[in-house]
């Protein structure tokens, strides 16, 4: 999922490291750091491993949207049978 979706989606702040391809993700007390290519995630000071990592393309950042969502503290339903995603936030 492109990342400026989620991010305007949660109202999340975002902060990028060009040089090493690090992107830090806060919302409230939840902080992320992810790297481009790099399967391994530090979630509030704990490391954490992605489904997939996040990759670059054409100048979009795409990153999972489950394990994002789900670390910010949403609850995430997939309906196989409609092929759509629910995320509610906060979990109720």
């Amino acid at each position: 999922m492109p990342l400026r979706f989620i991010l305007t989606s949660f109202k999340a702040n975002l902060e990028w490291d060009g040089i090493f391809q690090i992107i830090t993700l806060t919302l409230g007390n939840n902080r992320m750091r992810l790297q481009i290519g790099n399967l391994r995630a530090d979630v509030n000071g704990n490391l954490k491993m992605l489904p997939t990592a996040p990759v670059l393309v054409k100048g979009v950042t795409f990153v999972p949207l489950r394990f994002i969502s789900e670390n910010f503290g949403a609850d995430v339903k997939w309906d196989g049978t409609l092929k759509a995603v629910s995320i509610v936030y906060p979990k109720p």
